[in-house]
This record gives structure tokens, sequence and C-alpha cells, in this order.
């Protein structure tokens, strides 16, 4: 017998239990198998893929407990899911990596509503200047819907780079109340370079 080969039983009944509508139950099992570390990730990948709802989403959390480069692969990949939840997951993780500006930006466009949502809010929080562009551009899209825009502004706020500014102010015209307390919240965080500004508009 290959002893490489050999699987700890009570794996199998921690993934099941993974299912359970009581939720003391649901924790207990997930503790124990991040635990188990590396161990327990077949079973885990296979019920993300294959698996309920709950137990698909309760493995990616378990999995997205840990540092590891199955871990990661597969968290990239879940990122465009269809199922925004296990996209979400797969978001929060990734923006804990390093290169996580880039494989956002990547997936970005690929990915569902509220995944975009998730996202914005990762690269803003992130502060990074490679996500400028990207979140002007979903800004002044068409068919950006209000929640996605909202949430840019927000992000645009939160990076904190000079070049949004114009863009932003240009949305204090808006009819939309909401978008506007948006980007005048967001344009707190120019203080320092819109103070400048008007001091060397009344100096000139």
């Amino acid at each position: 017998m290959n002893g490489s080969q050999q699987v700890d039983p009570s794996i199998g009944s921690l993934v099941e239990a993974l299912d359970s509508p009581d939720w003391d139950e649901r924790t207990a099992a997930s503790e124990r198998l991040i635990a188990m570390g590396s161990m327990a990730y077949p079973l885990l990948i296979d019920q993300i893929r294959v698996g309920s709802m709950r137990r698909a989403v309760s493995a990616a959390r378990v999995l997205a407990a840990q540092d590891h480069s199955v871990v990661y692969d597969t968290m990239t990949g879940l990122i465009p899911s269809e199922n925004p939840l296990l996209g979400q997951i797969a978001v929060e993780y990734v923006a804990r990596q390093p290169h996580a500006v880039d494989v956002l930006l990547d997936n970005l466009h690929t990915s569902t509503y509220l995944v975009q949502i998730s996202i914005v809010q990762a690269l803003g929080m992130l502060g990074s200047s490679k996500a400028l562009e990207p979140l002007l551009q979903i800004l002044s899209a068409p068919n950006t819907g209000s929640s996605l825009r909202l949430t840019v502004v927000s992000a645009l706020g939160m990076l904190g780079d000079p070049r949004a500014i114009p863009h932003l102010q240009a949305l204090l015209e808006s009819a939309d109340e909401h978008m506007v307390k948006r980007v005048k919240r967001a344009l707190e965080n120019f203080a320092h370079y819109l103070d400048s500004d008007e001091g060397q508009a009344k100096s000139s």
C-alpha cells in the first residue's frame, strides 16, 4: 500500500458536515478541515465544483483561510465564477496576496456584476494607481449599473490619485442625489490638492 495515498477517513465526513443546516456543526467541521491543511484540499476543491451551494461556499471559505499555491490557483480561477458568492470569497482571498491588483484587473470585466463590485472595492483599498484608468472607464461607460458606479466613485476617493478629481467633479451636477453625496465624500480625500489649487488661483 502506498502510504502517500492514504487519506484521513474523517475528511469525508467533515466535508459532508459543511452541508449541515446547523451552523455550529458547519463551523466545527470548517475549523477541523482548516487544521488538516493540504490533506483536505482535493475533497474541498471537488465540492466547490460539484457540491451543493452551501457545501461549495463553505468549502471555499475553508480554503480561503489558508495560504498555499493550490489554494491560490483555485481562488484565482473562482473569481469569474457564475456563483457570485464563490467569486466574492475568491476576491477577498486574492486581495491579500502579492500581485493582487493585476489579478483583479484581469478579472474585472469577466466577472458577475456583484463580483465586479467586490473587485472595485478591493482595488480601492489596495490603492494602486494601476486601477485608475480601468475605474474611470467603468465610470464613464453608459451601461454601468448605478451600484457599480457608486462603488467606483468611492474607490477613486480611496486611491487618492489627483487625476480623478475632474472626473469626480463632473458628477457633482448629477441629478442622482446619492451620487452627489458619494462624490462629495470621495473628494474629501483630495482636500489637500483642492485647497492648493484654490490658493494658487487666488494668488494669480
